[in-house]
Formats: structure tokens, C-alpha cells, sequence
């Protein structure tokens, strides 16, 4: 179809294996909410179907459950970067390079 996007506007693709593991990770979190490993997964998916609130609400829960995290922080940056919120990625990432 004109204007689709590969892997996301398709039933196969990047798209649906990530609305799939999207659900999937939501499901495992409910029993598991402090797993870090489950909400960074989740916050991957979430961005790589454009669902920039649910990204940031996964890294912000890695890194309320492990602040320390640089997994946490460097995909709380990307989710901010893709939502041109510079201004909060330099302040994320500037106690990381000190």
C-alpha cells in the first residue's frame, strides 16, 4: 500500500514482532514489575513502534527500580532524543561522563 511502513503498517514484519513482544513483556511485568531487564525490553519495542509515552514510562521505571542503571539511562536518552527533548538527554547524560 502507498505510504506503508515496512514492518509496521504490515501484519509481518519488525512492526508485529515488536506489538508482539510489546504484549508479551507487559504480561511477564505484571508479575514481575522489578525486573529491569523486562522494562527495557518493553521500552524497545515501545519505541520501535513509534509509542514514544510508553518508552519513556518503561526507562522511567527501570531507573526508579535501579537508578544507577546506564542501560536504563541510555534508553530513557534515546526515547528523549526521538521526542528532540535535548535538553533532558544532557541533563540525563552529564553525571554518566563525569
Amino acid at each position: 500500500a502507498a505510504g506503508a511502513r515496512p514492518g509496521v503498517d504490515r501484519p509481518h514484519g519488525r512492526g508485529a514482532g515488536a506489538a508482539r513482544a510489546k504484549s508479551t513483556l507487559q504480561e511477564l511485568l505484571e508479575t514481575s514489575p522489578d525486573d529491569t531487564r523486562l522494562q527495557y525490553m518493553l521500552s524497545t519495542a515501545s519505541r520501535q513502534l513509534d509509542d514514544a509515552k510508553g518508552a519513556e514510562e518503561a526507562a522511567r521505571r527501570l531507573l526508579a527500580i535501579d537508578p544507577a542503571s546506564l542501560t536504563g539511562q541510555s534508553a530513557l536518552a534515546r526515547t528523549l532524543m526521538d521526542q528532540y527533548r535535548y535538553q533532558q538527554v544532557v541533563e540525563i547524560l552529564t553525571p554518566v561522563v563525569k
